[in-house]
């Protein structure tokens, strides 16, 4: 029974030397994984951008983001996302999805990072903004990602006519000089 102990213990003392060894380097690996119902989206264009580090109780925001900081409560927030991803511009990593749906980013340091689409597949497949944290805790960690893919059409917006138009300037003017006229009789009949 002992020795048993004793050879798990030293098998899991050897892969934990193993896996230390392979993560000293400080690495990980993010693959996106874009279908829908079980059909790859190819040609997709996604980028990567490492929006913070971590900090003790969060994340420092990079300076592309700001230098701000981040709690850990507060990460997956959909306004903190939404904000983080109207502030892209910075370095990314960038990829477009192969014929089976992947995009594959290796050599990722620990942080927080923000994933977006930039441009939409085929058709109108996309999928929101979505944080993903990668952690370091001396293991390499190689994630899979799939991502909610949804049908979006293009916003076309509507034109009005502009008879429409002219006859809802002309209401409005009418309402005005009406609201006016108003103003003046009740203003003589209190004097």
């Amino acid at each position: 029974m002992k020795r048993r102990i004793f050879a798990a213990f030293a098998a899991a003392g050897v892969a934990l030397a193993l896996r230390g060894e392979a993560s000293a380097v400080g690495m990980g690996s993010l693959t996106l994984q874009l279908a829908k119902d079980t059909v790859p989206v190819s040609d997709a264009a996604v980028a990567v951008y490492r929006v913070g580090t971590a900090a003790v109780g969060g994340y420092r925001l990079t300076e592309d983001f700001g230098g701000g900081f981040i709690s850990e409560a507060d990460v997956f927030y959909p306004e903190l996302i939404g904000w983080l991803a109207g502030e892209t511009g910075g370095q990314a990593l960038r990829r477009n999805t192969d014929g089976q749906g992947l995009a594959c980013f290796d050599a990722l340091e620990e942080g927080l990072y923000l994933v977006v689409q930039e441009s939409r597949a085929g058709e109108a497949w996309a999928f929101d903004p979505f944080i993903l944290i990668l952690p370091w805790d001396g293991t390499v960690w190689d994630i899979t990602a799939a991502p909610k893919m949804e049908y979006r059409e293009e916003f076309t917006p509507q034109t009005s006519d502009p008879g429409s138009l002219e006859r809802g300037m002309w209401g409005m003017l009418l309402s005005g000089a009406a609201l006016v006229a108003l103003g003046i009789l009740r203003k003589r009949n209190f004097r």
